[in-house]
């Protein structure tokens, strides 16, 4: 199987993730994903701070209109859970 993977420049060492959530009035929460031009559907998740600033501007637009409320959360924890290289002798079609 093939598949189509995006992998950007390596800038930095990712020591943050910036999510934006949706809050029910439980308390149950989810990543928000919108439609962004020339990206599709996309989840609201970066380590940068100028695209979370980009983001911010699009959640306000979401939040006047659907009337909810969105957070902005920072996860800084960071903990390998697995690494996943090549299979060798593996030949690909």
């Amino acid at each position: 199987m093939k598949f189509d993977v995006h992998c950007p420049p390596l800038i930095h060492k990712i020591e943050k993730v910036y999510v934006i959530l949706s809050v029910d009035e439980k308390g149950n929460n989810g990543i928000v994903a919108t439609e962004i031009p020339m990206l599709g559907m996309t989840p609201l998740v970066t380590s940068r701070k100028d695209i979370l600033e980009r983001y911010k501007e699009i959640v306000q637009e979401l939040a006047n209109d659907t009337n909810r409320t969105y957070k902005v959360v920072e996860f800084s924890s960071r903990n390998l859970i697995e690494e996943i290289g090549p299979i060798k002798n593996q030949k690909f079609a």
